[in-house]
């Protein structure tokens, strides 16, 4: 289970989660160049680059994110955290859901803090 020591940590571990499911969910013919990159990397012993799978342990990670702590929160602040860390503009977030820009910062902040205390 990804470690939170603070609400930052939560930050940084949705971000991952939307990063890996963006990136490697979805068939493309890249990704077998991408899986051909990655077994190069291990083959030279380099260290992982930015272009390579994610490791297993990551997708359990964000694995644990998407169903295990987004689940505790209501819908619509699932969708916003998901939206605004998978890379979605303030304004084009708040457009979306209905609400002006500083409600969505201010949703997306108590959501937070919510998650934080629910895993403390």
């Amino acid at each position: 289970m990804p470690q939170v020591k603070e609400r930052k940590d939560i930050q940084i571990h949705i971000q991952k989660a939307c990063d890996i499911y963006k990136n490697y969910s979805i068939p493309r013919p890249n990704k077998i160049h991408t899986a051909i990159r990655y077994l190069d990397v291990i083959a030279k012993g380099e260290e992982r680059g930015e272009f390579c799978c994610p490791t297993p342990k990551e997708v359990d990670d964000a694995d644990i994110v998407q169903f295990e702590w987004l689940p505790l929160l209501e819908i619509d602040d699932r969708r916003l955290l998901w939206k605004r860390f998978s890379g979605m503009g303030w304004k084009r977030l708040a457009n979306e859901h209905n609400i002006c820009e500083k409600t969505a910062r201010n949703r997306v902040k108590k959501s937070i803090d919510k998650l934080y205390e629910l895993l403390h």
